[in-house]
């Protein structure tokens, strides 16, 4: 079975065996986003800690050795039974650093030498030095997994979490995340050969019953992407913000909780608009009778991306909203473009785009 892999990234591979200067160095560069961040007379003694490493791992030819070097290498040697072979998809995931970025590619070169396919994947926001920036990070982490890893898993692959590298604090909300996403989490005790496999929990996360009373501030938060009052969400568990300035988002748990709920929401009816300038018009909500729960997920999904491009003026490329030729002052969307494809029609009441029905496609 094919494997997608995703490693947890540090920068223990630059930091081990280093002198004291330069282990000073990295730990007060190690927030930095750039090349250009990092001072010039600083810059050429990393510059040389990154190029070793990534030599040292270039010459490498036993396995041993090179899980000797790195943490995240030592715990795909793990999962592979003493090697590294296979025709797998690994996805490395740095921090928001020049440095995290740079040992997440010493990594990629070794696996693409013995032809793995990888991807460094380097999460916005993913650093330590701002508490808010990080825990958004976090929450952008679990919409990412809830997107993506689903179609690897309809495609056949079996989904590893590799959390022996990377930071403590990131490896501990990976492992939550891959207890609901993955397989199975693995990682390799410092200075051990054994690897721990924690296979994946039979749970979910409920809360649908908050989800359910708060559904319009959930629903601007989490898909329209924009901040809400707190008044608005007086009475959600604090777990589930980030409340900063009056100003409340969803935390990296709040994330969690909505995106194993919405689409059992999403496909039992048309909720209610999200937005105060957009609205349903008479004939709307009939003209989705007898849709399949698919498609009425599709359609409140769709009347978000809709609301947010109404309020903010930005747009998803998947919504592609336009004005109708031929059709002065009519306005349409995609609902779905796979199938039989339709879109959603409306038109403006002043400031108010009001959906009018949903119909096929008009070519």
């Amino acid at each position: 079975m094919k494997k997608l892999i995703i490693s947890t990234c540090g920068t223990s591979i630059f930091t081990a065996e280093s002198s004291s200067e330069v282990r000073k160095l990295l730990t007060d560069y190690a927030n930095a986003g750039k090349e250009s961040d990092i001072a010039p007379e600083h810059l050429p003694i990393l510059q040389a800690r990154i190029n070793f490493c990534q030599n040292e791992l270039a010459a490498q030819k036993n396995i041993d050795e090179l899980a000797k070097i790195s943490a995240e290498l030592n715990g795909l040697r793990g999962c592979y039974g003493g090697t590294i072979s296979g025709n797998d998809h690994h996805i490395l995931l740095a921090t928001d650093t020049w440095l995290g970025e740079q040992s997440a590619k010493a990594i990629e070169a070794v696996l693409q030498h013995y032809g793995q396919s990888t991807e460094v994947k380097r999460q916005t926001d993913l650093r330590t030095d701002d508490l808010s920036a990080y825990r958004m990070a976090l929450s952008e982490l679990v919409k990412w997994a809830y997107d993506t890893l689903p179609d690897y898993r309809s495609q056949g692959y079996r989904i590893i979490f590799n959390l022996t590298g990377g930071f403590k604090a990131v490896q501990g909300f990976m492992q939550t995340l891959g207890m609901l996403h993955a397989d199975e989490c693995v990682y390799v005790y410092e200075r051990s050969d054994e690897l721990i496999r924690l296979p994946r929990l039979p749970i979910k996360m409920d809360a649908r019953t908050d989800i359910e009373k708060y559904l319009t501030p959930f629903r601007r938060m989490a898909e329209m992407q924009l901040e809400v009052s707190s008044e608005d969400v007086r009475g959600v568990s604090e777990s589930f913000l980030m409340t900063i300035d009056n100003k409340s988002t969803l935390s990296e748990w709040g994330q969690m909780v909505w995106q194993e709920t919405k689409d059992a929401l999403y496909e039992e009816k048309l909720h209610s608009s999200p937005s105060k300038k957009l609205k349903f018009g008479k004939i709307f909500e009939s003209s989705l009778k007898g849709l399949e729960k698919k498609r009425l997920r599709e359609v409140n999904a769709k009347i978000d991306a809709l609301a947010r491009y109404i309020e903010t003026n930005q747009s998803l490329l998947s919504l592609d909203f336009k004005p109708i030729k031929g059709k002065s002052g009519w306005y349409e969307a995609d609902a779905w473009h796979d199938g039989d494809a339709k879109r959603l029609y409306g038109y403006y009441e002043g400031d108010v785009f009001v959906v009018d029905n949903l119909e096929k496609a008009l070519h």
